[in-house]
This record gives structure tokens, sequence and C-alpha cells, in this order.
């Protein structure tokens, strides 16, 4: 006698036996149940699980038959990563700052460390806003590099340059590569304690003529931050954040 699990493609599960009867048991009669317990990891793309028993009943003559039983689990049970839950990545303790003399242009700086090593991240603008307090003091976006882009070559992470991805705007290709909306770095070694992080982005600034005193303007921006740990499990870990300043 022997039991057997399958996937949808006929194709042989590895699986254990567990207790309360880690072994198939000789059963004698045509009454009377058995339990088993198995346990079984099926790789990726498996949508069903067949179980075929198969067991020999031998009669107290010479005929012997060999009747299986068979079991398709077609609702297999949904099993989500969920190692993200013991991450932890905190935005909030980066620092907002004007970029010099640069009125349409922001420092989000600092350090950051995780509580697990990491071998590489990727910050992405998901959203920015902005409201000028003096009607008329700014233009708005007047150029790719003010509609929340980062900025090369301010934006550096662990004092490294950073691979940006350009993106299209209006279906015409942006070929500026000195502004993306999305950069990421990646490091050769595991990053195990704090690591600096300087991201300059573009937004609106104050029209010609205007500066700071006289065309105050309050930011929102949210940021996406994918994290790749070192874990095996789960490949990649999504942080996000959102910032409001001004510029004075």
């Amino acid at each position: 006698s022997r039991l057997i699990l399958y996937d949808q493609n006929n194709n042989a599960l590895t699986f254990n036996l567990v207790n309360p009867n880690p072994s198939l048991m000789p059963q004698s009669g045509s009454g009377g149940a058995t339990l088993y317990c198995l346990k079984v990891t099926v790789p990726n793309g498996v949508t069903s699980i067949g179980i075929r028993l198969q067991g020999d009943v031998i009669n107290t003559g010479t005929d012997k038959c060999t009747p299986i039983t068979n079991l398709v689990i077609n609702d297999l049970p949904y099993c989500a990563c969920n190692d993200c839950a013991n991450k932890t990545l905190t935005l909030k303790k980066l620092d907002i700052s004007q970029n010099g003399g640069n009125l349409n242009q922001f420092n989000i700086s600092g350090n950051l460390s995780s509580n697990d090593p990491i071998y590489g991240i990727e910050f992405q603008i998901m959203s920015y806003g902005y409201a000028a307090m003096s009607p008329g003091c700014t233009d708005g976006v007047t150029s790719n590099e003010e509609s929340g882009m980062f900025l090369i070559p301010g934006t550096t992470i662990n004092n490294a340059s950073v691979a940006m991805y350009n993106e299209n705007i209006s279906s015409t290709g942006n070929t500026n590569n000195l502004a993306a909306k999305a950069i990421q770095y990646l490091s050769s070694t595991p990053l195990t304690g704090p690591f600096s992080v300087n991201l300059t982005i573009g937004l609106p600034g104050p029209a010609q003529g205007q500066d700071t005193s006289t065309c105050r303007i309050h930011y929102k921006i949210c940021i996406k931050a994918k994290v790749y740990f070192e874990d095996g499990s789960c490949t990649t870990c999504v942080f996000k954040d959102c910032f409001t300043f001004d510029n004075q």
C-alpha cells in the first residue's frame, strides 16, 4: 500500500506523514477509520493537490485486490508572505531643507537603518502637491525637473550614485538623464548599520522676481521605499511615507 500526492499536472509532490500516525497502518475489517495527517509544501504555480491512497486487501483465499481512493483539493489556502511584518524602516527620521540657493529644489536627507541587513533600496515618488499662499506668486510646473523628480547629482544613497529610471510625460520621452521619478541603489555587501540618504527633489518654486519671503509655498510629497532584504522568502518589502513642509 502507498499514499501519493500530486499536483494539477500529475507531478508527484513530496510530503511527510505526521502524528498521530507517521506511517500507514494496517486496518482489519471493513469498519472503523484511521486518521492520517500530512504536511506538504508546494512550489509556485500549484493550484490543486490530489491525494491518492492505494491499499492492498488480501482475502483469506488466494485473491488479492488493490482498491484506490482518490481526493482532489482545488481550493488551496492563500499563503501570503508575511515576513515584512517584522521589518522596519522609518522615513520620518529624514530632514527636509532647501537645496542651497535653488528655490525649487529640496533635500530630504539623513541616515536610515533597518532592523535587518539590506542589500538595496529603491525610492519612488508616488505623488506630490503644492499650494502658494499668495495667488500668482508661482508659475507652477515649468519643466520636468520641477514635477516632483529626483535630481542628479545631488541625490545619493550611502554616499554613492544611484541608478535612475526615466519616465514618460504626456507620451513624450524625457531625455533629461538627470531627473527621474524612481531611483535605485544596490550594494555588493549587505548594509548592517545606518546609511546616508540625500534625495534632491525638484518642485514648483516662486515665479521670476519672487522669493521665499514674498511667495510662501506649502508642499506635500509621498515617497515609496522598496527595500531588498537578505531574506530568501520575501525578496522585497515596501514602506511608504508622506512629508509636509514649506519653503520658509
